[in-house]
């Protein structure tokens, strides 16, 4: 990083050049695309570490196969990617309360008291819910793992 601080330092002797009209557009669509890429690195990491968990209980078990069931309805990245880290909080156990309730989900939709629909729905207000957690427990595994503080961005003519 900090040779790269030295390649892009502007020499004191170079003239001054606006910048382009789409300069901050084209900032926010690489930081877009970084943002894409590491939710997708993500989503293999939980994949890959899916291989490793031992077996689950029953109420885990029906907790995740009605998560990947209604996984393929959605189809808005960011939705898929929190309905993705939920059903890791599921797996890993770390909020209880979370598979109780999507067992419970389930019941009710075998039984007809709600729709798909709704189930859908209140499958993704579950995963916007506890998405912040997924976040927080996540940087705690991934201590080393920092946001960049410097941006650096170019923008050709």
């Amino acid at each position: 990083m900090i040779d790269a601080l030295k390649y892009f330092k502007a020499e004191c002797n170079e003239k001054k050049v606006e910048r382009i009209a789409n300069h901050h557009d084209h900032v926010r669509r690489a930081l877009d695309a970084f943002k894409q890429m590491r939710n997708q690195e993500q989503t293999i990491d939980e994949i890959t570490s899916k291989k490793s968990i031992p077996n689950l209980g029953a109420q885990v078990t029906t907790a995740v196969s009605l998560l990947k069931l209604f996984l393929q309805d959605v189809h808005d990245n960011e939705e898929r990617m929190q309905i993705v880290q939920l059903q890791s909080l599921v797996e890993r156990g770390v909020i209880s309360d979370i598979a109780k309730r999507l067992q419970r989900m389930q019941k009710d939709l075998v039984r007809k008291k709600i729709g798909r629909d709704e189930a859908l729905e209140g499958i993704k207000t579950m995963a916007k819910k506890y998405n912040a957690y997924y976040l927080n427990s996540e940087e705690l595994r991934r201590e080393t793992e920092t946001e960049a503080d410097i941006i650096l961005s170019e923008s050709f003519k």
